[in-house]
Protein backbone atom coordinates (compact mmCIF):
# COMPACT_ATOMS: atom_id res chain seq x y z
CA UNK A 1 0.00 0.00 0.00
CA UNK A 2 2.79 2.41 0.89
CA UNK A 3 4.56 1.67 -2.39
CA UNK A 4 1.33 2.28 -4.30
CA UNK A 5 0.96 5.65 -2.60
CA UNK A 6 4.49 6.61 -3.63
CA UNK A 7 3.89 5.57 -7.23
CA UNK A 8 0.34 6.77 -7.75
CA UNK A 9 -0.56 9.28 -5.05
CA UNK A 10 2.37 11.58 -4.23
CA UNK A 11 1.60 14.57 -2.00
CA UNK A 12 3.69 17.51 -3.26
CA UNK A 13 2.08 20.16 -1.06
CA UNK A 14 2.52 18.17 2.14
CA UNK A 15 6.05 17.26 1.05
CA UNK A 16 6.96 20.92 0.57
CA UNK A 17 6.03 21.55 4.20
CA UNK A 18 7.77 18.49 5.67
CA UNK A 19 11.36 18.54 6.96
CA UNK A 20 14.00 17.09 4.57
CA UNK A 21 11.70 16.35 1.61
CA UNK A 22 12.96 19.37 -0.36
CA UNK A 23 16.63 18.85 0.48
CA UNK A 24 16.44 15.19 -0.53
CA UNK A 25 14.25 15.81 -3.55
CA UNK A 26 11.89 13.05 -2.42
CA UNK A 27 8.16 13.04 -1.90
CA UNK A 28 6.86 12.33 1.58
CA UNK A 29 5.38 9.04 0.36
CA UNK A 30 8.75 7.99 -1.10
CA UNK A 31 10.75 8.41 2.10
CA UNK A 32 11.73 12.06 1.90
CA UNK A 33 10.61 12.93 5.41
CA UNK A 34 13.04 12.96 8.31
CA UNK A 35 10.78 10.62 10.26
CA UNK A 36 9.31 7.72 8.32
CA UNK A 37 7.47 5.54 10.78
CA UNK A 38 4.19 3.79 9.97
CA UNK A 39 1.60 3.21 12.66
CA UNK A 40 0.15 -0.28 13.12
CA UNK A 41 -2.67 -0.70 15.62
CA UNK A 42 -3.34 -3.75 17.76
CA UNK A 43 -7.03 -4.44 18.43
CA UNK A 44 -8.63 -6.65 21.08
CA UNK A 45 -5.97 -6.79 23.80
CA UNK A 46 -8.51 -7.46 26.56
CA UNK A 47 -10.23 -10.21 24.55
CA UNK A 48 -6.92 -12.00 24.00
CA UNK A 49 -5.88 -11.52 27.62
CA UNK A 50 -9.20 -12.75 29.01
CA UNK A 51 -9.14 -15.74 26.65
CA UNK A 52 -5.66 -16.76 27.79
CA UNK A 53 -6.63 -16.25 31.43
CA UNK A 54 -9.73 -18.42 31.00
CA UNK A 55 -7.77 -21.24 29.39
CA UNK A 56 -5.05 -21.04 32.01
CA UNK A 57 -7.52 -21.13 34.91
CA UNK A 58 -10.22 -23.52 33.66
CA UNK A 59 -8.33 -25.83 31.29
CA UNK A 60 -4.83 -26.12 32.71
CA UNK A 61 -5.15 -25.16 36.37
CA UNK A 62 -8.56 -26.35 37.56
CA UNK A 63 -9.08 -28.82 34.68
CA UNK A 64 -12.82 -28.12 34.64
CA UNK A 65 -12.88 -28.50 30.85
CA UNK A 66 -10.54 -30.00 28.30
CA UNK A 67 -9.01 -28.13 25.40
CA UNK A 68 -10.90 -30.42 23.06
CA UNK A 69 -14.23 -29.52 24.68
CA UNK A 70 -13.39 -25.84 24.49
CA UNK A 71 -12.40 -25.96 20.82
CA UNK A 72 -15.54 -27.91 19.93
CA UNK A 73 -17.69 -25.32 21.70
CA UNK A 74 -15.91 -22.46 19.93
CA UNK A 75 -16.39 -24.11 16.54
CA UNK A 76 -20.16 -24.11 17.13
CA UNK A 77 -20.26 -20.66 18.75
CA UNK A 78 -21.33 -22.29 22.03
CA UNK A 79 -24.50 -23.70 20.50
CA UNK A 80 -25.94 -26.05 23.11
CA UNK A 81 -23.07 -25.15 25.47
CA UNK A 82 -24.39 -22.07 27.25
CA UNK A 83 -23.36 -23.37 30.72
CA UNK A 84 -19.79 -23.67 29.42
CA UNK A 85 -19.92 -20.14 28.03
CA UNK A 86 -21.21 -18.80 31.34
CA UNK A 87 -18.38 -20.58 33.14
CA UNK A 88 -15.86 -18.91 30.84
CA UNK A 89 -17.49 -15.54 31.44
CA UNK A 90 -17.95 -15.77 35.19
CA UNK A 91 -15.48 -18.28 36.63
CA UNK A 92 -12.29 -16.96 35.08
CA UNK A 93 -10.59 -13.67 36.05
CA UNK A 94 -11.02 -10.69 33.75
CA UNK A 95 -8.70 -7.83 32.84
CA UNK A 96 -9.77 -4.48 34.29
CA UNK A 97 -10.31 -5.56 37.90
CA UNK A 98 -6.75 -5.25 39.25
CA UNK A 99 -6.45 -9.04 39.19
CA UNK A 100 -2.82 -9.98 38.56
CA UNK A 101 -3.73 -13.34 37.03
CA UNK A 102 -5.88 -11.79 34.32
CA UNK A 103 -3.81 -8.64 33.89
CA UNK A 104 -0.57 -10.48 33.21
CA UNK A 105 -2.11 -12.14 30.17
CA UNK A 106 -3.35 -8.81 28.81
CA UNK A 107 0.16 -7.46 29.35
CA UNK A 108 1.60 -10.46 27.53
CA UNK A 109 -0.78 -9.97 24.58
CA UNK A 110 0.12 -6.29 24.32
CA UNK A 111 3.86 -6.96 24.52
CA UNK A 112 3.81 -9.74 21.90
CA UNK A 113 1.87 -7.47 19.55
CA UNK A 114 4.19 -4.49 20.02
CA UNK A 115 7.39 -6.54 19.75
CA UNK A 116 6.17 -8.21 16.56
CA UNK A 117 5.35 -4.86 14.94
CA UNK A 118 8.48 -2.93 15.88
CA UNK A 119 10.97 -5.44 14.47
CA UNK A 120 9.87 -4.76 10.88
CA UNK A 121 10.81 -1.89 8.55
CA UNK A 122 8.51 -0.18 6.09
CA UNK A 123 9.07 0.48 2.38
CA UNK A 124 10.37 4.00 3.08
CA UNK A 125 13.21 2.76 5.26
CA UNK A 126 11.45 3.72 8.47
CA UNK A 127 10.06 1.62 11.25
CA UNK A 128 6.65 0.29 12.11
CA UNK A 129 5.36 1.89 15.27
CA UNK A 130 2.93 -0.16 17.40
CA UNK A 131 -0.24 1.38 18.74
CA UNK A 132 -3.12 0.07 20.82
CA UNK A 133 -6.23 1.98 19.78
CA UNK A 134 -8.97 0.92 17.45
CA UNK A 135 -11.17 3.97 16.72
CA UNK A 136 -14.19 1.87 15.61
CA UNK A 137 -12.43 -1.06 13.92
CA UNK A 138 -12.99 -3.27 16.97
CA UNK A 139 -16.63 -3.45 15.89
CA UNK A 140 -15.89 -4.31 12.24
CA UNK A 141 -13.09 -6.73 13.12
CA UNK A 142 -15.33 -8.43 15.65
CA UNK A 143 -17.78 -9.28 12.88
CA UNK A 144 -15.03 -11.36 11.26
CA UNK A 145 -13.75 -13.12 14.39
CA UNK A 146 -15.28 -16.35 15.65
CA UNK A 147 -16.16 -17.22 19.22
CA UNK A 148 -13.31 -16.77 21.70
CA UNK A 149 -12.33 -18.61 24.91
CA UNK A 150 -13.35 -15.68 27.10
CA UNK A 151 -17.01 -16.46 26.36
CA UNK A 152 -17.47 -13.93 23.58
CA UNK A 153 -19.86 -14.97 20.81
CA UNK A 154 -18.78 -14.96 17.16
CA UNK A 155 -19.37 -11.59 15.55
CA UNK A 156 -19.46 -9.60 18.76
CA UNK A 157 -17.24 -6.56 19.08
CA UNK A 158 -13.65 -6.91 20.22
CA UNK A 159 -12.33 -4.73 23.03
CA UNK A 160 -11.12 -1.25 22.15
CA UNK A 161 -7.68 0.11 22.89
CA UNK A 162 -6.45 -1.06 26.27
CA UNK A 163 -9.93 -0.81 27.76
CA UNK A 164 -11.46 -3.89 29.40
CA UNK A 165 -14.04 -5.85 27.43
CA UNK A 166 -17.52 -4.40 27.92
CA UNK A 167 -19.10 -5.14 31.27
CA UNK A 168 -16.13 -7.01 32.69
CA UNK A 169 -14.57 -4.27 34.80
CA UNK A 170 -16.69 -4.73 37.90
CA UNK A 171 -14.50 -3.34 40.67
CA UNK A 172 -14.71 0.33 39.85
CA UNK A 173 -12.58 2.87 37.95
CA UNK A 174 -9.56 2.68 40.25
CA UNK A 175 -9.17 -1.06 39.70
CA UNK A 176 -9.53 -0.51 35.96
CA UNK A 177 -6.79 2.10 35.96
CA UNK A 178 -4.49 -0.13 38.00
CA UNK A 179 -4.96 -2.94 35.47
CA UNK A 180 -4.22 -0.66 32.52
CA UNK A 181 -1.12 0.75 34.21
CA UNK A 182 0.39 -2.73 34.41
CA UNK A 183 0.87 -2.71 30.64
CA UNK A 184 4.26 -1.41 29.51
CA UNK A 185 3.17 1.86 27.92
CA UNK A 186 6.71 2.61 26.73
CA UNK A 187 6.32 -0.13 24.11
CA UNK A 188 3.37 1.61 22.49
CA UNK A 189 5.15 4.32 20.51
CA UNK A 190 2.16 5.04 18.27
CA UNK A 191 -0.14 5.68 21.20
CA UNK A 192 -2.96 3.92 22.98
CA UNK A 193 -6.47 4.62 24.19
CA UNK A 194 -8.11 3.83 27.51
CA UNK A 195 -11.76 4.82 27.76
CA UNK A 196 -13.80 4.67 30.95
CA UNK A 197 -17.53 5.27 31.26
CA UNK A 198 -18.19 7.17 34.49
CA UNK A 199 -21.63 7.95 35.87
CA UNK A 200 -21.13 10.48 38.66
CA UNK A 201 -23.70 10.71 41.42
CA UNK A 202 -24.77 14.01 42.96
CA UNK A 203 -22.03 13.97 45.59
CA UNK A 204 -19.33 13.03 43.07
CA UNK A 205 -20.47 15.76 40.67
CA UNK A 206 -20.20 18.32 43.45
CA UNK A 207 -16.59 17.29 44.02
CA UNK A 208 -15.81 16.29 40.43
CA UNK A 209 -12.54 18.21 40.28
CA UNK A 210 -11.15 16.37 43.29
CA UNK A 211 -12.55 12.98 42.24
CA UNK A 212 -11.34 13.10 38.65
CA UNK A 213 -8.11 14.84 39.56
CA UNK A 214 -7.32 12.11 42.05
CA UNK A 215 -7.94 9.40 39.47
CA UNK A 216 -5.72 11.17 36.94
CA UNK A 217 -2.86 11.67 39.37
CA UNK A 218 -3.03 8.06 40.52
CA UNK A 219 -3.10 6.65 37.00
CA UNK A 220 -0.22 8.71 35.66
CA UNK A 221 1.85 8.12 38.79
CA UNK A 222 1.56 4.39 37.98
CA UNK A 223 2.94 4.95 34.48
CA UNK A 224 -0.29 5.51 32.56
CA UNK A 225 0.01 7.35 29.27
CA UNK A 226 -3.49 8.32 28.11
CA UNK A 227 -7.01 8.33 29.53
CA UNK A 228 -10.42 9.33 28.21
CA UNK A 229 -13.70 9.53 30.07
CA UNK A 230 -17.33 9.55 29.05
CA UNK A 231 -19.10 11.36 31.89
CA UNK A 232 -22.63 10.47 30.96
CA UNK A 233 -25.11 8.05 32.45
CA UNK A 234 -26.69 5.15 30.60
CA UNK A 235 -30.21 6.57 30.91
CA UNK A 236 -29.16 9.72 29.04
CA UNK A 237 -27.65 7.69 26.20
CA UNK A 238 -30.79 5.56 25.89
CA UNK A 239 -32.95 8.69 25.83
CA UNK A 240 -30.71 10.22 23.15
CA UNK A 241 -31.02 7.09 21.04
CA UNK A 242 -34.80 7.16 21.30
CA UNK A 243 -35.19 10.91 20.74
CA UNK A 244 -32.12 12.11 18.82
CA UNK A 245 -33.51 15.57 18.05
CA UNK A 246 -33.68 16.37 21.75
CA UNK A 247 -30.01 15.44 22.25
CA UNK A 248 -28.32 16.85 19.16
CA UNK A 249 -25.52 18.39 21.22
CA UNK A 250 -24.59 15.31 23.26
CA UNK A 251 -20.86 14.70 22.76
CA UNK A 252 -19.12 11.43 23.64
CA UNK A 253 -15.63 10.00 23.30
CA UNK A 254 -15.16 7.14 20.84
CA UNK A 255 -11.73 5.50 21.02
CA UNK A 256 -9.66 8.58 20.36
CA UNK A 257 -12.03 11.21 19.03
CA UNK A 258 -15.10 13.16 20.09
CA UNK A 259 -18.39 12.71 18.25
CA UNK A 260 -22.01 13.71 18.50
CA UNK A 261 -23.75 10.67 19.95
CA UNK A 262 -26.75 10.99 17.65
CA UNK A 263 -24.51 11.00 14.55
CA UNK A 264 -22.98 7.61 15.41
CA UNK A 265 -24.35 4.45 13.86
CA UNK A 266 -26.55 2.20 15.97
CA UNK A 267 -23.83 -0.39 16.61
CA UNK A 268 -21.46 2.17 18.15
CA UNK A 269 -24.30 3.72 20.13
CA UNK A 270 -25.28 0.33 21.54
CA UNK A 271 -21.68 -0.33 22.53
CA UNK A 272 -21.49 2.93 24.47
CA UNK A 273 -24.78 2.12 26.20
CA UNK A 274 -23.79 -1.46 27.11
Amino acid sequence: LAQAHAERRPVPLASSLTDDCLTQGLDLTAGGARYNFTGVQGVGVAIVGDSLAAMDRLVFDQKRITMGELLAALDKDFEGREPLRQMLLNKAPKYGNDDDHADRFACLAAEICCRAVEKHRNSRGGWYSPGLYSVTTHVAFGLMVGATPDGRHAGESLSQGISPAHGRDRRGPTAGLRSAAKLDHTLVSNGLALIQMLSLGASAREHATDVLGGLLEAYFSLGGQELQWNLVDRATLIAAQQDPEAYRGLVVRVAGYSALFTDLNRVIQDELIA
